[in-house]
């Protein structure tokens, strides 16, 4: 019996040798009849066949050199580790322990093999988590294998990096979680060094301190709110409590999860105060006044990679109120908590408070980017650090305050939170009203505690804020400029920020720190940049300067009812010099961070000083003006400062990179500031004349390039300048073609212009090229085709600018130039690629009289907006709006010519939207035109979309009634006669057909078109011959008179009407007397 024993056994070790399929059959077999021969079942429990298995699993999951065939593979393990109907383990544990090693090894090159293996390997990982689901209900022991414990901890890592295959993650989830419950159920939750809770632990950590993105920091915190599900789940009930963060294995895994204090402050220290810049100048009155140095890094603290807090904080506030809620009672929230429940829950928010400074100061960074601003926060957002406070807020608002005494700004920040998102209103108050009182004695001798009073002020009382006004209005006079005067600029901001808080302003103290600036002023000029040409400014007078801007500033928008006229002359003549003597020249890319400060608010004071003493400010008639301050500031004090911006724009845009977030917030401010330019200031410090077409169009080659800047502030700003310029461009160049061009039928634009439009014409065309007329092409900001998108249509804008501009007789030839080179054919193109269906700007519970949309509201670029795709539909829809305004007749041409889907389309677009906006203007126009018609009256009538022309000549009257049709400017416009007098029938239609040839052909509005028609029946009576082919005066299209005469007959022609004549009758006669003309 026992060599038949043998016998088996040795027949069963070959037999498996013929390929894993044979392998996997022969298991299954035994294992189900193992008791019908002794020999099988001492096959079943022999090492050979133990290693046999041990061997397999190395090729469970294949490298890249292997083939895919582990299916016989995971026949084999299952049936060995799952089965259950032997009294004794087929494995021993010390081969269970090295089959589970040699997966866990494979198991780890499953992230790197390539993609096309994926489903094979999730196939294998599967079978893995099958095997780990049974071992750790099955067996026991398995609990105390090292081995189990790294293949826990592997399919925990694999758990947080891939998200693919989601069916199979959620087994590996489970398969890890089955795991940790039995090994803390076993072991009762104690954590060995390099036990599988420490591993898992001290990865989570790791990872949590990597380089995380947000979609990996969002699966790790599932991941480890799972883990600590797990371990909880695990413990006995006599050691759960209401809150699990008070457990103290839960407690003590939290701390080995959580950052350590050193690691929370080198996190902090990632983030400085200039990645918060940009949201300071935006919102400039909302946010403390900080020195220029504030914003400043330390060599040491340079970082190269994203700063990673606002990650770190987001996953510990998430596992923080989970571990709050993980529990039986969940009552940490609710109200009727018992004494214990208490303790508890004080006990757990130790830990919570340990993080809390860290979780506010991300949380402030993290509104910035939202752009939702400091106060805006849900309660949901800080209920775990609210829920941390309960008689602790002091101790922690001691804490942010300390944080910036010492000098880190940054905590400012957090402190601002804190007060306004964190605390309620009361609480607040109590706590900077007490705080104040302690500290009020020293608050001029501690740098940092001036800027902690900016922080605190909305939350003082009015008594304190005057107090702090006092303070720093007697320390200020008390300072002697020939000392240091790096803590003036902080009680000037200071000054400037209480007074933005304060009710009732003390006039007679504002009244005399204006004197004693004004004082300094005389005394020592370098502080008001008089010799910056002869040295450079140092930091301390750049932000003196700055921080006098900021004071000026406040007194304008708070208080200017408190400046005497000398006090205003005072800050007029500072905001001029200091505009005159900056050096506005250089590149922008070469100003320090003080200089792009001190530029934007000198600017905004700029800004600000229209609103006050503007024929239309509100505040007008309450202040003590100099006497003609209007008109001194219009002709002295603005010519100064544009001598300065307008060469200083050009200069400092004048390179080929892109900018950053704080220079573009400058040069967008330059841009709104160089709206307050005239035009005659432009072409003057442009260094052009009006009445040099040369320096005209050498100003224009200059400024055209930017519009395809990489920045679109830039783009925006040049507009600005070009919108002075072309006017006076367009009026000379009309004058200055020869008597052989103005024969022509077409003209060209100017150069500067036409090749702008050609340049991002074939960009835009490329980009549009799969789209057609009727879809929408959304263009993402920040991508080069947003740029040359946006230059496209505000490049057009000028050109119609230009056409506008232009005399009636070359804006024919320009027209027809555009049309025949297809420019203005793909101009309509793109638009109706570009424009949305959905053209509304307010929400559509908006009744229809306030509903705003694209073509209704102007569009504007303010320093504060950002350039969105939105934006961009905008400039499209008002492109479309100028065009079909300024170009009717071309437009119309062009709408003909199509085929019927875009004639349909093109047409309910412009009924729907346009045709409204375009007859209500010109209606009104009519109704205010300053314009008047001698022997003429015009009138509207709104309600019937009518114009009604009444026209007076010696003793004849005759009345037009032009009715608009529904979809103007595309149908053609009605007219009716009313009354006349004095008018044969024949003369009345021949005028009648003029008049609406005039209205169909000309490009212009309704004024236009009845001026032209004016002119020509003013002409006939004058005795000017008609055009002997048309029987005009005034041809329709190009307003012209006829100039050419036949030699025999004297007849006069129209250009434009002899060459058609030539063309269709394909001889050079004259069409009357039939002589060689």
């Amino acid at each position: 019996m026992s060599a038949r024993t043998d016998e088996v056994v040795t027949f069963f070790d070959g037999v498996v040798e013929g390929g894993n399929l044979v392998f996997a059959v022969i298991l299954e077999k035994s294992l189900t009849c193992w008791e019908g021969h002794p020999g099988i079942k001492k096959w079943l429990q022999s090492p050979q066949l133990a290693q046999k298995l041990v061997q397999l699993a190395s090729h469970l999951i294949p490298t890249e050199s292997e083939q895919s065939n582990t299916e016989y593979v995971w026949r084999i393990l299952r049936s060995s580790i799952g089965t259950t109907n032997m009294p004794e383990t087929l494995i021993s544990a010390s081969d269970l322990s090295a089959i589970l090693s040699t997966i866990q090894e494979s198991l780890q090159r499953f992230a790197t093999l390539e993609c096309e293996k994926g489903k094979d390997l999730w196939k294998a990982v599967n079978f893995v988590c099958d095997v780990t689901l049974t071992l750790f209900s099955s067996y026991e022991g398995c609990s105390h294998l090292a081995s189990s414990g790294d293949l826990l901890h592997t399919l925990f890592l694999l758990s947080c990096q891939n998200t693919a295959a989601s069916g199979i993650t959620e087994k590996v989830g489970q398969a890890w979680q089955q795991g940790v419950h039995m090994i803390v159920k076993s072991q009762g939750g104690f954590v060995k060094d390099n036990g599988v809770l420490h591993k898992i632990s001290s990865s989570i950590r790791s990872l949590l301190l990597s380089d995380l993105s947000t979609e990996k920091c969002n699966l790790l915190t599932e991941c480890t709110s799972k883990y600590f599900d797990s371990i909880y789940s695990a413990l006995p009930k006599d050691d759960q409590a209401h809150s699990a963060a008070t457990v103290p294995v839960i407690r003590t895994i939290l701390d080995m999860v959580l950052p350590s204090e050193d690691e929370w402050n080198s996190l902090a220290r990632e983030y400085t105060l200039l990645e918060r810049l940009p949201l300071h100048l935006k919102e400039r009155r909302k946010n403390p006044f900080l020195k220029a140095s504030s914003y400043s890094m330390k060599k040491e603290f340079l970082i190269t990679s994203e700063p990673r807090l606002k990650e770190v904080a987001r996953f510990t506030e998430a596992i923080l109120s989970h571990l709050l809620m993980l529990g039986e009672g969940e009552t940490v929230k609710g109200e009727g908590m018992s004494s214990s429940q208490t303790k508890t829950t004080e006990g757990s928010n130790v830990e919570i408070f340990r993080t809390a400074e860290f979780l506010i100061l991300a949380k402030c960074l993290s509104s910035a980017d939202s752009h939702s601003g400091t106060n805006t926060s849900s309660t949901s957002e800080v209920s775990i650090v609210r829920m941390s406070l309960q008689s602790r807020d002091g101790e922690l608002f001691h804490k942010l305050v300390d944080r910036v005494i010492c000098g880190e700004h940054i905590w400012l920040e957090a402190l601002s939170y804190f007060l306004g998102c964190v605390l309620s209103k009361q609480e607040a108050v109590q706590r900077c009203g007490l705080y104040f009182e302690a500290v009020k004695e020293s608050l001029a001798e501690n740098h940092e505690l001036l800027l902690v009073t900016q922080a605190l002020l909305p939350y003082c009382s009015e008594m304190q804020k005057q107090n702090v006004f006092s303070i720093c209005m007697d320390n200020l006079v008390c300072w002697d400029p020939s000392h240091e005067c790096a803590k003036v600029p902080l009680l000037l901001t200071l000054l400037a920020k209480v007074m933005e808080w304060m009710i009732e302003r003390p006039h007679d103290d504002i009244a005399s720190i204006l004197y004693f600036l004004q004082g300094i002023r005389g005394s020592h000029p370098d502080l008001y940049l008089r010799n910056e040409a002869d040295r450079a400014l140092s930091e301390d007078e750049c932000e003196f300067a700055d921080a006098c801007c900021l004071f000026f500033s406040s007194l304008l928008n708070r208080c200017p009812q408190a400046l005497l006229p000398v006090n205003w002359d005072f800050i007029l003549l500072s905001l001029a010099m200091w505009t005159e003597k900056f050096n506005w020249k250089q590149i922008i890319h070469n100003f320090s961070t003080s200089q792009l400060i001190f530029a934007y608010d000198l600017l905004c004071l700029l800004l600000t000083v229209p609103t006050v003493i503007g024929e239309t400010s509100s505040v007008r008639n309450f202040c003590n003006f100099p006497e003609n301050v209007l008109t001194e500031w219009k002709e002295f004090y603005t010519e100064t400062i544009f001598s300065a911006l307008v060469p200083g724009f050009i200069s400092l845009t004048d390179t080929g990179g892109s900018l950053n977030d704080v220079q573009e917030i400058l040069v967008s401010t330059l841009s709104a500031a160089l709206d307050l330019a005239s035009e005659a200031q432009v072409l003057k410090f442009a260094e052009c004349s009006r009445d040099d077409l040369g320096s005209l169009n050498a100003v224009v080659s200059k400024l055209m390039p930017l519009m395809t800047s990489k920045s679109c502030v830039v783009q925006v700003g040049c507009c600005k300048l070009l919108e002075r310029i072309v006017p006076s461009l367009a009026k000379l160049d009309a004058e200055s073609h020869d008597s052989s061009q103005e024969e022509s039928s077409t003209r060209p634009p100017p150069g500067p212009l036409l090749s702008i439009l050609q340049e991002t014409g074939l960009i835009v065309d490329a980009l549009l090229s799969d789209f057609e007329v009727g879809d929408c092409c959304i263009v993402q900001p920040k991508t080069d085709s947003y740029i040359y998108t946006l230059g496209y249509l505000l490049s057009w804008s000028q050109l119609l600018l230009f056409f506008r501009a232009s005399p009636a007789e070359a804006r024919s030839e320009y027209a027809a130039y555009l049309q025949e080179e297809g420019l203005f054919g793909n101009l309509l193109r793109h638009l109706f690629c570009l424009m949305p269906e959905n053209i509304n700007l307010t929400s559509s519970a908006c009744s229809p009289a306030k509903a705003s949309t694209m073509f209704s509201q102007v569009v504007t670029f303010t320093p504060a907006e950002a350039f969105t795709s939105l934006k961009l539909q905008h400039v499209a829809c008002q492109t479309y709006m100028d065009t079909i305004s300024k170009l009717p007749a071309l437009v119309r041409n062009w709408w003909s010519s199509q085929n019927k889907r875009i004639i349909d389309h093109v047409e309910r677009f412009t009924s729907k939207y346009v045709s409204g906006v375009i007859c209500s203007r010109e209606l009104q126009a009519v109704q205010k035109s300053e314009v008047t018609f001698k022997n003429m009256t015009v009138r509207a009538r709104p309600a019937a979309r009518e114009v009604v022309a009444t026209h007076t000549i010696e003793e004849i009257a005759m009345e037009l009634i032009i009715r608009l049709p529904a979809n103007h400017p595309l149908g053609a416009v009605t007219i009716e006669s009313g009354r006349r007098v004095g008018v044969g029938n024949n003369q009345w239609r021949h005028w009648l057909l003029q008049l609406t040839t005039f209205l169909t052909h000309q490009n212009g509005s309704i004024l236009d078109g009845l001026a032209l028609w004016k002119r020509n029946i003013d002409k006939r009576f004058e005795g000017v011959e008609e055009c002997m082919i048309c029987f005009y005066v005034l041809h329709g299209a190009t307003c012209q008179l006829p100039t050419l005469s036949c030699r025999i007959c004297k007849k006069r022609f129209h250009s434009a009407c002899l060459f058609k004549w030539f063309s269709t009758s394909n001889n050079s006669t004259c069409p009357l007397c039939r002589n060689v003309f």
